[in-house]
């Protein structure tokens, strides 16, 4: 058993060795007390706390937005695979450009607090701030045009300072894509796209 006491506050403590049963501060000093294992030397370390100003800082954020657009006979599925990586600062939410008469119906991803869609934006809020990477899925649909000409619905990643990704369109049901015409696109493969799409 040993136990360390420091006439200053505002440290952290690192022990190897043991574990920490007891810690208190006061205003005029902190004092930790541990057990050690006793074949191990129990070592103490301690240095002086720093502030973490990141979650003050601007955000900066890059990420990749992925999509899979199935046309069915009368509605078309929507569902896409975000990628956020946070550069500086924290992020509470992630807004995504959603088009004109598309419903989201599902997010889901191991932080997500809520979500919130209003028209033109998708607000995906987190359970705690994301400092560094944060992914989650979106399924959603609209509707398909009986004739003519069918436009893509594309989803963009909102205040990104670089954004890169792809957009898979299929079929569903009986159906021939004819035609096609691409603006601002590349053609890729679809084991380029990742998961979602291959």
């Amino acid at each position: 058993r040993a136990s360390v006491q420091l006439p200053r506050q505002g440290l952290e403590v690192k022990l190897t060795g043991g574990f920490l049963a007891e810690k208190t501060t006061s205003a005029s000093e902190s004092k930790w007390l541990a057990y050690g294992r006793g074949s191990e030397p129990l070592v103490f370390s301690w240095w002086r706390k720093t502030e973490d100003h990141r979650s003050s800082q601007p955000l900066r954020m890059r990420g990749s937005l992925t999509e899979l657009v199935g046309l069915g006979e009368d509605t078309t599925s929507v569902q896409a695979e975000i990628n956020a990586e946070i550069l500086q600062g924290a992020a509470h939410e992630i807004k995504i450009q959603l088009p004109d008469k598309v419903t989201i119906n599902q997010v889901g991803g191991a932080m997500i607090a809520d979500w919130e869609m209003k028209p033109g934006a998708l607000t995906v809020t987190f359970l705690e701030p994301v400092e560094k990477t944060a992914r989650f899925v979106i399924s959603g649909e609209t509707r398909t045009p009986r004739e003519g000409q069918i436009d893509i619905p594309l989803l963009r990643l909102l205040n990104a300072e670089r954004e890169v990704g792809g957009v898979a369109v299929e079929v569903l049901g009986a159906g021939e894509i004819t035609d096609r015409k691409s603006a601002g696109l590349e053609t890729a493969d679809a084991t380029d796209l990742g998961e979602i799409v291959s």
